[in-house]
């Protein structure tokens, strides 16, 4: 290889890791987490796995068919973790009977402050009960 063509190939190389980076910790896509949900009185809780100090920055709720520009989304919403829940009171939101509904949250921790978390969950409503039902390929990120 002559001179040219190593300075050619070195010329084209290099420039291309200065314009595209390298690869941090933010460029990698976590997995959503799937939880379980509960009901409490009247209230809706998720249960959230290793809580520590986490609590939601975003809640995003949608029936199931519904396109993310349908979603009602709750920017630092005035629920938050405690004891190993999140729970959301009929005031929060109203679920409606009949319906399977995606709800969505971030979590995100003072003491860890890089550390996000997002979480989500696959609902059905019935007249008199709630359960949580398996999420579809396209409602959550997995690996």
């Amino acid at each position: 290889m002559t001179f040219t063509a190593k300075l050619s190939a070195f010329l084209l190389i290099v420039p291309s890791f200065l314009l595209v980076g390298c690869p941090g910790s933010g460029d990698r896509l976590k997995p959503d987490e799937l939880t379980s949900v509960r009901q409490v009185g009247s209230d809706l809780c998720f249960l959230v796995s290793d809580a520590r100090d986490y609590q939601p920055t975003l809640i995003a709720i949608s029936t199931r068919a519904a396109q993310p520009l349908e979603w009602t989304l709750y920017e630092n919403p005035s629920v938050a973790v405690t004891r190993g829940e999140l729970c959301i009171p009929p005031s929060f939101y109203r679920f409606l009977d009949d319906r399977t509904y995606i709800v969505r949250y971030i979590l995100q921790s003072k003491k860890y402050g890089d550390s996000r978390r997002s979480v989500v969950s696959a609902i059905a409503f019935t007249t008199d009960s709630v359960r949580s039902v398996p999420l579809r390929k396209d409602e959550a990120a997995y690996y």
